[in-house]
Order: structure tokens, then C-alpha cells, then sequence
């Protein structure tokens, strides 16, 4: 076989290819060329895995993340006078209905008791006795020997002690009632959010001792944007798990909204009041998802199927090996999945790994997802 060379001509150095070897080279392209032209090359398929289209019920949820709040009870107050000698339970003590709190001197109720005690026997005892004169007298009148002036008299008399023992054995009760309050107790179940005295300390009745909130009863406030304010409503289904754990999740309803719109946060606060699961604590976050519409029957497709195009989003058709394009209006996605308003028919088989590399008529080759081969091969 001849080898081709590259001759120096005479003069400046240059290069050239005789023109027999440039004919040679010339020859075996045109060839080459026109084998290709005969020949008919084989349409290219792209593997993808497919699923079909399902219809499934579909929810348009909201999320933020809100604070618990324990439901506040009424402040606890002194109810008479007295020193503070005796703080028994504490801040973040749980308490029960009834239970005695904080212990003050009674040395004053004491005493007024005992007073009241004894105005009390010695207005009994004139009572009785008087009692007693009337009816004495009674008789005498029946018998003409007093006049009923005389008689009128005596009776009076009676009625005015027994008016002043009954406001004396108020007087006692109302003692008695103090000397009892000087055993603070509490009046619901709850748990002791602040203290405001301490031992040593005088209180007059009406002095703030403790304040209490709920035990078991929350309150959760979830601010969501102002956007959806007008879709907000009570009795809307919220489900709420704390953010420390949010596999603890339970469901409940909206109680109310707040009636303003948060001005720096521009946000709308709903309110949630639910019993405590019972391991919930006050200041805890807690994730909240209201439910704003809830669809029977929505098409949904995976993610992964939905490819932006010029024409906007589509998804491709699989059949009979060829991918036909369908431009479709989304809705919500939930767990990997996109609802599909428009522009798809349920049972409808999509691409969905591969689907990036498609065109509308493009060939196919449908692939099992688990042997991770579509994307190898389209690349």
C-alpha cells in the first residue's frame, strides 16, 4: 500500500498533498457519505418508569408554628387580714380544689371569734330568760291582773333581743369565716404559675397571693397570614404536634379568632382550646396545620412527572411507546404528590423518572423504578 508524503516544494517551505492522495481521501469520504444516506438510523428510546394517575382525597392545609398557652384561672387573693407565716405550696406546684396553700396568722380571727362567741351566749341567755316573762305575763293578761300596754312591752322587748342575737351570731359566723381564711386554699384544680408575697409578709383582704393556670386545659395560638384571614373560620379541623416531637400530632378544631390583624406581624391568630395530651407544656411551640378545603376524588400524579415547558408545566402521556405532552393546572401537593386540576384524566399512565428528557411523539422504553437505570441511561 502506497504512503502518502508531504513533498517541500522549491522556494519559501511549504507543504502540499499531491493531488492523487487529495483525490484518494476525497473519494473514500464520498463513499463513506453515501452509505449513511442509504442507510436508515434507529430511532433513539428514552427509558422512564411510569405510574398511573389516581384519584385520592387531597387537603389544602395551612402550617405555622404557634405557642401553648396555659388557660389562666382566676387570681387567688387574700381574703382577710394577717401575716404570711407559712408558704406551703410553691410556683410549678400542682394543686388540687381545696387544698391549703399558704397559712397566715389568725391570732386577730381568733379573737373575734371568741367575742362574738360570748355576746352570742349572753344574748341566748337574756332570750330565754325574757322568753319566759312573757309568758308569765300571758297568763296574768288572761287573767286581767296586767294591762296590755304592759304586756306589748315585755313582748318588744323579746323581739329586740332576738334581733340582736342574730345579728351577734353573724357576727360570729362572719368570724368564724375569717379565722378559716386564714388557710389559703385553692379553688380549682391547677397548677401555680406565680407567688406574689412571701413569709413575714402582711396582707390586707383583697392582697393577690397566687395565680394559677389550667392544668389539663390549653390553650394553642397559631398565627397564620393575613392573606388567608377570610378563609379562617371556628370549627375549621387543625391538626398540632409539638415541634420537639412531631410524630406526637392530634387533631382538634379551631375555637375562635382573634377579631384584629397582628399590625408589625400582619398576621390573624387562631385560637385552639383542647385538653392537655398531658405532657404538653406552657411556652412549648407547636406546629399547626388547619385544613382550608378538603377535595374527594383529585387527580394526583408524582412529583417527579412534572416538567416545565414553554408551553408552562406538563406531563407526559405514555402510550404505545410514545410520549404525548399534556400541559395541566396543578394544585396542592401533599406526600410527594401533586394534585391536578385540569388537563389529565384519572388512570391516565405518566413518566415519571425520565420525564425531564422527553418530547412530545418522543419514543420510550418503560423501566422497573428499582433497577435505577433511566436516569443512567438518559444521561
Amino acid at each position: 500500500m502506497k504512503q502518502l508524503r508531504l513533498i517541500p516544494s522549491d522556494g519559501p517551505r511549504r507543504w502540499y498533498v499531491p493531488a492523487m492522495a487529495l483525490s484518494i481521501s476525497l473519494l473514500i469520504a464520498g463513499c463513506s457519505s453515501n452509505g449513511d444516506d442509504n442507510g436508515q438510523a434507529e430511532e433513539r428510546a428514552t427509558p422512564v418508569t411510569v405510574e398511573l394517575a389516581r384519584g385520592e382525597t387531597v387537603r389544602e392545609v395551612q402550617t405555622t408554628v404557634g405557642r401553648v398557652q396555659s388557660r389562666s384561672l382566676p387570681a387567688i387573693s387574700a381574703e382577710t387580714s394577717g401575716r404570711v407565716l407559712e408558704v406551703i405550696r410553691d410556683v410549678g406546684d400542682r394543686v388540687e380544689e381545696d387544698e391549703v396553700l399558704m397559712r397566715l396568722d389568725d391570732l386577730n380571727q381568733q379573737f373575734a371569734v371568741r367575742q362574738a362567741d360570748g355576746a352570742a351566749d349572753r344574748l341566748k341567755a337574756m332570750v330565754a330568760n325574757q322568753e319566759r316573762t312573757v309568758q308569765r305575763q300571758r297568763n296574768l293578761l288572761a287573767q286581767n291582773s296586767i294591762s296590755r300596754s304592759q304586756f306589748d312591752a315585755t313582748e318588744a322587748e323579746l323581739s329586740s333581743l332576738q334581733a340582736q342575737l342574730r345579728e351577734t351570731q353573724a357576727r360570729l359566723e362572719e368570724a368564724q369565716l375569717a379565722l378559716e381564711k386564714t388557710r389559703v386554699r385553692s379553688p380549682v384544680d391547677g397548677i401555680i404559675e406565680d407567688r406574689m408575697v412571701s413569709e413575714g409578709d402582711f396582707v390586707s383582704s383583697g392582697t393577690p397571693l397566687y395565680s394559677l393556670v389550667g392544668g389539663t386545659s390549653l390553650r394553642i395560638v397559631l398565627p397564620y397570614p393575613e392573606r388567608i384571614a377570610h378563609r379562617l373560620e371556628p370549627g375549621l379541623t387543625v391538626f398540632l404536634s409539638p415541634s420537639s416531637n412531631p410524630d406526637d400530632r392530634h387533631e382538634a378544631q379551631l375555637s375562635d379568632l382573634r377579631p384584629t390583624i397582628g399590625t408589625s406581624s400582619r398576621s390573624i391568630d387562631a385560637i385552639v382550646n383542647m385538653e392537655n395530651p398531658g405532657h404538653w407544656r406552657s411556652g412549648a411551640s407547636i406546629t399547626g396545620e388547619v385544613v382550608l378545603d378538603e377535595r374527594e376524588n383529585s387527580i394526583t400524579v408524582p412529583e417527579n412527572s412534572l416538567v416545565r415547558r414553554p408551553a408552562g408545566t406538563v406531563v407526559y402521556v405514555i402510550e404505545d411507546e410514545r410520549a404525548s405532552e399534556q400541559v395541566v393546572e396543578t394544585g396542592v401537593r401533599v406526600n410527594g404528590r401533586v394534585e391536578i386540576r385540569s388537563g389529565l384524566s384519572d388512570g391516565a399512565t405518566v413518566a415519571v423518572t425520565g420525564a425531564q428528557f422527553l418530547s412530545d411523539g418522543g419514543r420510550v422504553r418503560v423501566v422497573e423504578e428499582e433497577n435505577g437505570d433511566a436516569d443512567d441511561d438518559a444521561t
